[in-house]
């Protein structure tokens, strides 16, 4: 059973200082969905469907194939062993975030959904494929156990990558959002750990992300620092090209858990150590600050 939260931007608001205070905008979340026992396909033609919206259909699946292949070349005919992983819209209107390749004329085309990392932008500036069978990953394997050859974006090991989708739901707009996959062995097995989508029609989503867009969130900051905040399981995460800031991590009792300086582009902090919840992240230099509220499972 999988156990589905729903974070909105409202249920963070309450908090003086140096916490934000939100204005009543219900469009700003994304909704997340955490699998509570993984998704793991790993036998010949082995299912798995995606709701990304909960509304009864699936919007994308998985699948898992395997099989023998007899390979001959002048002299020795080999016997190969293939695996493949295979993703798909489920809806003509879905697509899967990928690139498309073209083997000339008369060998058609296949389609290799990306593997993107925590913190990529998935909007319209990807390119997005509608096709039924695009493939993550394929290997295959001789009978001596060595692989022989691999391709696909998911070919290789991949821990907690995200695949990056849009789909049409039934408010009948566009969302973008990602489902966080693993591979491994190769394409021997795929688990699916969670998903999440952006509540507002159009508006892109941050690979990891499970916030949403904050643009109608009024801040109370005159001076608003660039920078990213986002939180992915356990982990709390910080994009930014500003040089030399402060951080600053906050539970909801204003007892400050981490502070320390950042001078580089991509900070990730471990909250193994704390207890599931809400956590407010402060940044500031001389000059700028931007305060954000996330969520740590």
């Amino acid at each position: 059973m999988m156990n589905i939260k729903k974070f909105t931007i409202q249920k963070y608001s309450g908090m003086a200082g140096v916490f934000l205070l939100l204005q009543n905008n219900s469009d700003a979340q994304a909704i997340y969905t955490d699998i509570d026992s993984d998704i793991s396909i790993q036998f010949d033609g082995q299912t798995a469907g995606i709701d990304m919206d909960n509304n009864g259909t699936f919007d994308f699946a998985f699948l898992k194939t395997s099989g023998s292949y007899a390979y001959a070349t002048t002299y020795f005919t080999f016997l190969l062993f293939g695996h493949r992983i295979w993703a798909g819209p489920e809806i003509i209107e879905n697509e899967i975030a990928g690139e498309m390749v073209t083997h000339g004329a008369g060998y058609g085309t296949t389609y290799f959904p990306y593997a993107l990392n925590l913190g990529e932008a998935i909007n319209e500036d990807l390119s997005f494929q509608y096709w039924g069978f695009q493939v993550m990953g394929s290997g295959f394997y001789g009978s001596g156990g060595g692989w022989v050859y691999q391709f696909g974006n998911w070919a290789h090991k991949k821990d907690s990558s995200l695949i990056g989708v849009r789909f049409l739901s039934n408010d009948d707009c566009i969302h973008y959002g990602w489902i966080r996959c693993t591979t491994t062995d190769s394409t021997k097995r795929l688990i699916i750990h969670d998903y999440a989508y952006e509540n507002k029609c159009d508006v892109g989503i941050i690979a990891g992300n499970i916030i949403g867009d904050t643009t109608g969130v009024n801040i109370l900051n005159t001076n608003l620092l660039l920078a990213d905040i986002f939180s992915f399981g356990k982990t709390i995460n910080i994009k930014t090209n500003e040089p030399n800031i402060l951080l600053n991590i906050f539970d909801l009792n204003a007892n400050q858990l981490v502070s320390k300086r950042i001078t580089t582009n991509l900070t990730i902090i471990d909250m193994g150590i704390y207890s599931k919840g809400v956590y407010v992240v402060k940044l500031n230099n001389a000059e700028e600050q931007l305060v954000k509220r996330v969520f740590i499972e």
